[in-house]
């Protein structure tokens, strides 16, 4: 069938964005199922010997018919100290694809102490269907969207230290690349937890987050906007029956 894919001339009043500072949703039934086409394939080796092995998995993704909140029209307002209401709207007005590889290798060191790393390359390019579109949060007729600036490399190293008298040493470190999108800068994040395992029901952990300063702006998801993740502390009791 034919998708609902739109192209606006934007022929709208003249508005001030600071006229306006209320928005009303319009939803009248006219979207389609958001489509994905997706393509994977990895490889994974165990050494003989048990004490090593990696994986690689590459995959590419294929959106279309993607849909994001559009301006649909303005209209006069009835609080006189708002003139106008912008009216916005979903709509099928994106397409694009993700594509990328996965890399993971794990070594037994010692039998106490496991070590694994991992990288992920990722590469986004998503675009407005058919040109110009008037998005809620402000006109891009460009090619490229923000979507388009998110990391695109992504490290991890991960330390497992089997202590004596059942204690845990664990330490992850991370590094994650700069969003353009949203002007969020690279960030490099280390973890470390210290357990204690007396038993197999019953575990005490030690943990501190984010210690290698005292804060650092993430993306939250949810919301889309960016946070400030501070660097914690706490402690964890768990019993298992």
């Amino acid at each position: 069938g034919e998708f609902n894919r739109v192209s606006f001339p934007i022929n709208f009043p003249p508005v001030n964005p600071d006229d306006f500072a209320i928005s009303r949703e319009k939803n009248d039934g006219r979207t389609d199922a958001e489509e994905l086409l997706a393509y994977e394939a990895g490889y994974k080796y165990q050494a003989p010997s048990k004490n090593w092995g990696f994986d690689i998995a590459a995959y590419y993704f294929d959106y279309d018919n993607l849909i994001e909140f559009v301006v649909d029209s303005f209209t006069p307002s009835f609080d006189p100290n708002i003139p106008w209401e912008r009216i916005v709207a979903n709509d099928n007005v994106m397409e694009g694809e993700i594509y990328g590889v996965e890399l993971g290798a794990r070594w037994q060191v010692h039998k106490n102490w496991l070590l694994a790393l991992g990288y992920t390359y990722q590469h986004t390019d998503f675009r407005p269907i058919n040109g110009a579109v008037n998005f809620a949060s402000g006109t891009d007729p460009s090619p490229d969207v923000v979507l388009n600036g998110e990391p695109r490399h992504i490290f991890n190293a991960r330390s497992y230290i089997q202590l004596p008298n059942d204690f845990e040493l664990d330490t992850m470190f991370y590094y994650v690349d700069e969003n353009t999108a949203r002007n969020i800068p690279s960030y490099e994040r280390l973890d470390v937890r210290l357990g204690w395992r007396p038993a197999k029901e019953f575990e005490l952990s030690l943990v501190g987050q984010n210690l290698l300063d005292p804060s650092h702006p993430e993306l939250n998801e949810l919301v889309e906007r960016d946070t400030e993740t501070e660097r914690s502390f706490y402690a964890k009791a768990t019993f298992r029956f």
